[in-house]
């Protein structure tokens, strides 16, 4: 019977365990990317529709911005029924 060890079975002991535990964690890491992956379209469609409706919520909120009754008047034209030109050159 081949004979161990105790030092070298137990450095390759821990080694195996190591390369355990990083195989399934990296397992665990391509289940989540998997995941993300499937997901992905929905995502990029609620994205779409989220920026969809803020472009329709702000044209729908310039209209009144641009409505007249609400401009500012200028004073240079409009200042109490006198209206102010500048003379020209002669």
């Amino acid at each position: 019977m081949p004979r161990r060890l105790g030092k070298s079975a137990t450095t390759l002991d821990q080694s195996k365990e190591a390369l355990a535990q990083r195989e399934s964690e990296l397992r665990e890491q391509m289940q989540k990317l998997e995941r993300m992956i499937e997901q992905a379209p929905r995502v990029a469609e609620e994205l779409s529709r989220r920026q969809r409706d803020e472009l329709l919520r702000r044209a729908n909120e310039g209209g009144a911005r641009l409505d007249v009754s609400m401009a500012l008047q200028d004073k240079r034209f409009c200042d109490g029924g006198r209206t102010f030109r500048h003379r020209r050159a002669e």
